[in-house]
């Protein structure tokens, strides 16, 4: 069977199942739509129950779906996002002085970084990972929000333009609508005029029709 379309708690199968859907915990292990409704119910919190009894506690808030098939990267994607990593947002210019681009010190602030998210994909040191994140998230704290503050400013920039192009792009629809209904209206407008002109040119010459055979049967 394959792994990823089985679930590894209930060994349910995603063949027989189509609707099943996967989920991912935030120590990597995988299971199943049903697995989760049966393992939360009454409960917000449980151990995790992988074959593995990892023994990690996990919430229902903390599952996501499974858009990577390796349970690995979703974590590594959850870590990556948390609220461990998510304060450490320098850039190389934060590093530069009037000697130096700065480029060096990005480079090692990135391996930095790497390390640290190593240890706490793998369980290494976590304590002693994150007390080092804090100190050091303490240490630069101004450039740290000053990046906070401009990522947020480019987000809801990003947002607002994303805001008017919609609106734009719908008012583009509706002038369209609206010229098109338009010119339908002048369609159908024309071919009545068409019709009733020739309905009238017909009736002319029925007339015309109806006085020569008139003419003709008084001159008989």
């Amino acid at each position: 069977m394959d792994p990823h379309e089985t679930c590894p708690i209930c060994q349910t199968v995603r063949h027989t199942t189509p609707n099943m859907v996967m989920f991912v915990t935030p120590c990597g292990h995988h299971m199943c739509n049903a697995c989760v409704e049966r393992e939360f119910h009454g409960s917000d919190s449980i151990r995790c129950p992988s074959e593995r009894q990892c023994g990690v506690t996990i919430r229902r808030t903390e599952l996501v779906k499974r858009v990577f098939e390796s349970g690995a990267l979703h974590r590594e994607m959850l870590v990556r996002k948390s609220r461990d990593l998510r304060d450490l947002n320098l850039q190389q210019s934060d590093f530069a002085s009037e000697t130096s681009d700065g480029l060096q010190e990005y480079n090692d602030y990135l391996e930095m970084v790497e390390d640290l998210t190593y240890n706490l994909l793998n369980g290494i040191q976590v304590e002693a990972t994150r007390a080092k994140i804090a100190e050091f998230v303490r240490t630069h704290q101004d450039k740290i929000r000053r990046n906070a503050t401009t990522e947020n400013r480019d987000r809801r920039e990003r947002e607002e333009k994303y805001a008017r192009e919609k609106i734009e792009q719908m008012e583009k629809k509706r002038r369209w609508a609206a010229e098109h209904e338009a010119e339908e209206k002048e369609r159908l407008l024309e071919q009545e005029r068409m019709l009733d002109s020739l309905a009238r040119d017909r009736n002319a010459d029925l007339s015309i029709r109806n006085k020569v055979l008139q003419q003709q049967q008084q001159q008989q």
